[in-house]
């Protein structure tokens, strides 16, 4: 899997499989998978167009490919191994800027909470402010 990415989505449309899967896209046309589960999470129900933009963290994974016009796996040259494609899947989705930058910025802000607590450990063990800066540059 790779690395999580934030995306902006400005438009989409919903899947003709009719598993309730949406397909999303950046404004500079970049496709997205979309899952129905986040999308019903968000209160936006299959066939309803969503209010965009919508927000959300994107990944690489890996799934099966299928023979066209079937429901097989397509298999390797072993005949064993099924054939692996990338799809680029929305994580998380979210309606509002606030609450995705909020989930964007967690871990920095407890970063910056473990720091200042850390300040605070060593302070009340007696460190003099010269050994405390020390220690917190080779920690988090």
């Amino acid at each position: 899997m790779s690395a999580t990415t934030k995306q902006i989505i400005t438009s989409g449309s919903w899947s003709k499989s009719g598993k309730g899967n949406f397909t999303a896209y950046t404004a500079n046309g970049t496709q997205f998978f979309v899952p129905g589960r986040l999308m019903d999470a968000l209160g936006i129900k299959v066939g309803d167009q969503p209010t965009f933009p919508l927000y959300g963290f994107s990944t690489t994974k890996q799934i099966g490919v299928f023979i066209p016009g079937t429901t097989d796996l397509a298999m390797e040259d072993d005949g064993v191994t099924p054939q692996q494609a990338d799809r680029v899947e929305i994580t998380a989705l979210f309606k509002d800027k606030a609450s995705f930058a909020d989930v964007a910025n967690a871990e920095f802000g407890l970063d910056l909470e473990l720091r200042e607590h850390r300040r605070t450990l060593a302070t009340s063990a007696g460190l003099n402010q010269e050994a405390v800066e020390a220690l917190l540059a080779v920690s988090i």
